[in-house]
């Protein structure tokens, strides 16, 4: 395949994606491979599994009101820990924080959950602590639309669990920083009672927006910088964002500079504009190859499309 040349072709079945973000699937998960199943005690609406060095063997489920954690092995998928969070899950997203009991006996667990009420919750637990749910991002300060995919920064320094983007139907990607230098701390939500102090004292992260035309649908994040996210939108587009492509200046209202380049399926497109992918569901989605960033792959629908950049 030559430099900049994009190959794509129809699947006769609809691709899975391998994020597995949107399918609802039945309550038992069968693990096949090592004959292995577990009851969730719901539908399970999003199977997100870690692919961190050092939590391999980590996946995450989320259910009608809960995220679950399974730590499997090869005769069994054991729960270590589970989140009720009080809304369906609609993405889920591993922090490299995460170390699996496997790898250490002070293990801990970090992921970002969001539900269909348009919120966001930070989730951790460890083996000296138990489950605690930060909630950030709701208001007129967060999404307006189903919260359809989201991803932790890339890389291997501090910013990889610092940085954490969502994207959502109503056109926007977040990217939302975690350890704000401002202090807003968290706002009243009803759930005082349930959240430690050191909850209710962090400080609330602080987003930075970027505006697309259509819904979008899922977003993936960098292997090897935090600068840069891949996000799908509706009509089979992917955008390659660096959300801050001068990190080290800033305006003075703290925003970040972005800059997008479009890669556009041209089936997909005249899909589009013809009105025939007018938005309905269609999923789509594009991920960068993990060992050659210059190859992307993408799905629209039952199309997929790989690009040499």
């Amino acid at each position: 395949m030559r430099r900049g040349e994009e190959l794509s072709g129809d699947y006769s079945k609809s691709s899975s994606n391998s994020e597995v973000n949107t399918v609802a699937f039945k309550s038992q998960l069968e693990f096949s491979a090592m004959d292995l199943r577990h009851n969730h005690g719901s539908v399970v609406h999003v199977l997100r599994a870690s692919y961190s060095d050092d939590a391999p063997d980590l996946l995450a489920c989320g259910g009608e009101h809960s995220v679950q954690i399974l730590h499997v092995t090869e005769d069994a998928a054991i729960p270590i820990a589970s989140f009720n969070v009080g809304s369906r899950i609609t993405a889920l997203a591993w922090s490299s924080k995460t170390t699996s009991p496997s790898f250490s006996e002070e293990w801990s667990i970090e992921l970002a959950a969001a539900t269909a009420d348009f919120g966001l919750h930070l989730l951790s637990k460890s083996s000296t602590e138990s489950e605690t749910i930060f909630p950030f991002g709701g208001g007129i300060s967060g999404h307006h639309g189903k919260i359809t995919s989201m991803a932790f920064s890339g890389g291997s320094d501090q910013d990889s669990s610092r940085y954490v983007a969502t994207v959502s139907e109503d056109h926007m990607l977040m990217v939302w920083d975690l350890q704000p230098s401002l202090h807003i701390v968290s706002p009243s939500i009803g759930r005082e009672r349930s959240m430690s102090s050191a909850v209710l004292d962090r400080p609330q992260p602080t987003a930075y927006p970027i505006s697309f035309s259509n819904p979008l649908t899922s977003v993936d994040s960098h292997p090897f910088t935090s600068k840069e996210f891949l996000v799908s939108d509706s009509r089979g587009s992917v955008f390659l964002t660096d959300w801050r492509s001068d990190p080290e200046e800033t305006d003075q209202d703290g925003s970040r500079h972005s800059s997008v380049v479009e890669l556009i399926d041209p089936r997909a497109l005249s899909d589009a504009l013809s009105g025939v992918s007018s938005y309905s569901g269609i999923k789509s989605a594009s991920s960068w190859r993990r060992d050659n960033t210059d190859i992307i792959g993408a799905t629209y629908g039952s199309r997929f499309s790989i690009w040499d950049l």
